[in-house]
């Protein structure tokens, strides 16, 4: 009997680089955003039940750090967890703008993962005197070991939840800032998120490499629109409103078509790319 041929890395591209790619493995979910808005209970079950039945691998809850804290998020990772059998469920925020008590309840739920991103405390950094900086970084060491201590409360030896610092590979960075990433991450892994190297155009965006996302990551606003771009906080990238039609009708739509087709073609003339803002999360 003759054996099949194995599968090799360029299959596994060819199967999401195409105009028309399946599912995406991650679809990142804003419940709020910094206008005020927050998604409704149940357009956020209507669409959680339609993406678990597309088996995506991870579901991230997003809370942005400008945004009204979501007072239901212990129930949207329960749910998301039991009722739509998502394998891996992520809430990714703001170190102070998550509130304890929603993120007890959302540990009690199960959450697998929490990304706490550090974009604003790095921004705030440098119009901080001195006697600020110390008792910023003071704040923040003392915020994360609270975290900690919740996260092992709720952990038990079937399972763990993963806490984790982000952090974007802006260059160059703060020798200052820097020594405080360091003292954190001995109490938890950091991850930085590097930016391709190459041309960028002139919104700041890279030109020369691929950007995965319009491939295998979804974004989706408190709004309920899809984003073509999962760094995109203005919207300008507007894909659909998934209120108004199924998630996979917009993943294979039109405008993220076109979008795939520049990016593989290796330019992004009169597609959504070009309306990216360059605001990385």
């Amino acid at each position: 009997m003759s054996r099949g041929r194995a599968v090799t890395t360029s299959d596994y591209l060819s199967l999401f680089l195409q105009a028309l790619p399946p599912p995406p493995s991650s679809v990142r979910l804003a419940l709020s955003d910094a206008s005020g808005a927050q998604m409704s209970r149940s357009f956020y079950r209507c669409l959680t039940r339609e993406l678990g039945g597309l088996g995506i691998d991870d579901l991230v809850l997003s809370q942005p750090a400008a945004a009204p804290p979501c007072d239901w998020l212990g129930e949207a990772v329960a749910f998301a967890k039991a009722a739509c059998r998502v394998p891996h469920v992520s809430l990714r925020g703001d170190l102070f703008a998550l509130s304890e008590e929603a993120l007890v309840r959302a540990l009690a739920a199960g959450l697998d993962c929490l990304m706490i991103e550090l974009n604003s405390d790095e921004s705030n950094w440098p119009g901080l005197t001195e006697p600020e900086r110390l008792a910023y970084a003071a704040s923040l060491e003392n915020r994360l070991r609270r975290v900690l201590l919740r996260r092992d409360e709720n952990d038990t030896h079937l399972h763990k939840c993963v806490v984790k610092l982000v952090r974007m590979g802006r260059q160059p960075t703060d020798e200052a800032f820097d020594a405080v990433v360091e003292k954190l991450g001995e109490m938890c892994e950091v991850f930085v998120i590097e930016r391709p190297e190459g041309a960028v155009n002139s919104l700041g965006m890279p030109t020369t490499n691929l950007c995965w996302g319009p491939f295998t990551e979804a974004f989706i606003d408190a709004s309920g629109h899809l984003l073509a771009c999962r760094h995109d906080v203005t919207g300008r990238s507007f894909v659909a409103d998934l209120k108004a039609i199924e998630f996979m009708q917009a993943w294979h739509g039109q405008p993220f078509q076109d979008t795939r087709r520049a990016q593989l073609a290796g330019g992004e003339r009169a597609c959504l790319c070009a309306h990216c803002p360059g605001q990385l999360p």
